[in-house]
């Protein structure tokens, strides 16, 4: 279930998305990819920091604090998307590219890394291959689930709105 967690919480639509979003809130392509490449940094500035604050802080208390910052992040990103949805606001741009950084860097805190170490550690050696198996299948099947669903509900909402 954390696997499939990982996904809903909308930090892999950003990576795979996030400049189409930024695109439709009136920002230029070019500048969306920036936006993105930050994003990245972002996610790889945190993951290389929680190596050193993993063991003190625990897997559990960074899971959670992670789903907690992604899901404020995640609503930052929404109201920006509906108040720029007609009209340029730059300003709600700039505050939507600042949450989607918040919501991956709270992603690379837990929801990005912890589920990879719980299917290992959960299980003895005995099952820790089945077990491992199975939580690859469901990450890889909800990845999947996200994707195919994120572009035809993003332009039904485009169209409709």
């Amino acid at each position: 279930m954390t696997h499939v967690a990982q996904h809903f919480t909308g930090c892999y639509v950003i990576f795979f998305f996030g400049d189409i979003l930024l695109f439709h809130a009136h920002l230029r392509m070019d500048y969306a990819s920036y936006a993105m490449l930050s994003c990245g940094i972002t996610y790889l500035a945190v993951a290389i920091s929680l190596v050193f604050i993993l063991d003190k802080v625990g897997r559990r208390s960074l899971f959670l604090y992670g789903l907690i910052g992604m899901a404020a992040a995640t609503c930052v990103i929404g109201v920006t998307i509906l108040k720029s949805r007609n009209i340029p606001l730059f300003h709600m741009i700039f505050l939507e590219i600042f949450a989607m950084m918040a919501n991956v860097g709270f992603c690379a805190m837990g929801p990005g890394a912890i589920p990879w170490m719980l299917s290992t550690e959960m299980f003895f050696q005995s099952e820790r291959a089945y077990a491992s198996a199975v939580a690859i299948i469901a990450n890889w099947l909800s990845m999947f689930f996200i994707i195919m669903t994120f572009i035809p509900l993003f332009v039904s909402r485009i169209l409709f709105s």
